[in-house]
């Protein structure tokens, strides 16, 4: 991959300006049964680095309709939602 959000490590292979981990590209995963068990964990099942949040739901209906929005076989509806968003959005690159 190239272009600004990578540069390349002194080891030579490509960094992701907000990745830790030297070498390594970032991945697109629907869930954690998709990735590897070394990765699984290092990353999601490790107390040590990685981090917990605690989600409350205030509206269910908003929510709901949110939800089925992003993850609803309707990618128009998903498109336009991140788009009406995109403003707000805080990269790290």
């Amino acid at each position: 991959m190239t272009g600004d959000s990578f540069r390349q490590s002194s080891e030579g292979g490509e960094k992701s300006a907000g990745n830790s981990f030297l070498g390594s590209r970032p991945e697109g995963r629907k869930g954690l049964g998709e990735m590897n068990p070394e990765t699984l964990k290092e990353t999601t099942m490790n107390p040590k680095t990685r981090s917990l949040m605690k989600v409350q739901v205030l509206d269910h209906k908003a929510t709901g309709d949110t939800f089925d929005r992003l993850m609803g076989k309707d990618p128009k509806a998903r498109f336009k939602f991140i788009q009406e968003r995109a403003e707000y959005a805080e990269l790290d690159i």
